[in-house]
């Protein structure tokens, strides 16, 4: 599985990169609040800096699973799936993400 297919796997099985994002988003919100107003990032470069989040979430997870995966060389995106789902690593994930604190 590619990084770019395990992205949409996330997305079509789970709320994973929306509760993520939603985090993201609160945390760099309140750091730029934190800032001395000539110092604040313009909106755009808050939204970049947490898709600049999401993106490395992504990576790690991505990487994390990578490693542990038997992958069959025939069907590398089964091998996944299979591994995801039969260490129910969606409701893992939902629930480390629901709890994750940024600071």
């Amino acid at each position: 599985m590619t990084p770019e297919q395990f992205t949409h796997y996330i997305n079509d099985h789970s709320s994973i990169i929306i509760t993520f994002r939603r985090s993201a988003s609160d945390y760099q919100y309140e750091k730029n609040a934190e800032r001395k107003p000539i110092k604040q990032y313009s909106d755009e470069r808050v939204e970049h800096e947490i898709d600049l989040m999401v993106a490395a979430f992504l990576e790690s997870v991505y990487t994390s699973i990578k490693s542990q995966v038997k992958e069959n060389r025939i069907h590398p995106y089964e091998s996944w799936v299979n591994y995801i789902e039969s260490n129910s690593l969606m409701d893992l994930l939902e629930e480390d993400v629901e709890t994750i604190n940024l600071d």
